[in-house]
């Protein structure tokens, strides 16, 4: 089943790892295509999406690191042009954050995506990250892995 065909018949709004942005922006040859499929139906309306605004910070480390600052503008740029409610670290999500870290052992920064997700009321987390499956109790995790490898297309 396609990414989109399994996300567009169980949620009406999700939140997006970064890691779909990333793969959208190095053109990966098994992920590019189902992500930039989602991201259209989300500019389109057909389904909500939030992320939050670390996206920014993580996107643009690898284009500031080797100093591709034409990079860094086209990533904002493309970040910007999405229908995507950008949501910034509050105390709301911070405390919710340290509750998911603390019951499921995740990463600060995941923790951080999660608690997004959550605080927005996504119904599912797309991500590639398959440890992020132990937080399912809170929040659906849609692996990208499951529905986007060549076999699939």
């Amino acid at each position: 089943m396609r990414l989109w065909t399994y996300i567009s018949t169980r949620f009406s709004h999700v939140a997006l790892d970064t890691a779909c942005f990333i793969y959208v922006f190095e053109d990966h040859p098994s992920y590019a295509g189902p992500v930039q499929e989602l991201l259209q139906a989300i500019n389109a309306g057909k389904i909500a999406c939030t992320s939050s605004v670390l996206v920014f910070l993580e996107c643009l480390v690898q284009p500031y690191k080797l100093e591709n600052y034409s990079a860094a503008i086209t990533c904002q740029r493309f970040l910007h042009l999405l229908n995507i409610n950008y949501k910034a670290v509050d105390e709301r999500i911070a405390v919710q954050a340290a509750c998911l870290r603390a019951t499921y052992n995740v990463k600060p920064m995941d923790a951080i995506h999660l608690a997004t997700a959550i605080a927005s009321g996504a119904k599912a987390f797309v991500t590639n990250d398959k440890e992020l499956k132990r937080v399912a109790n809170e929040i659906a995790v849609v692996i990208l892995d499951d529905y986007c490898d060549e076999g699939h297309q």
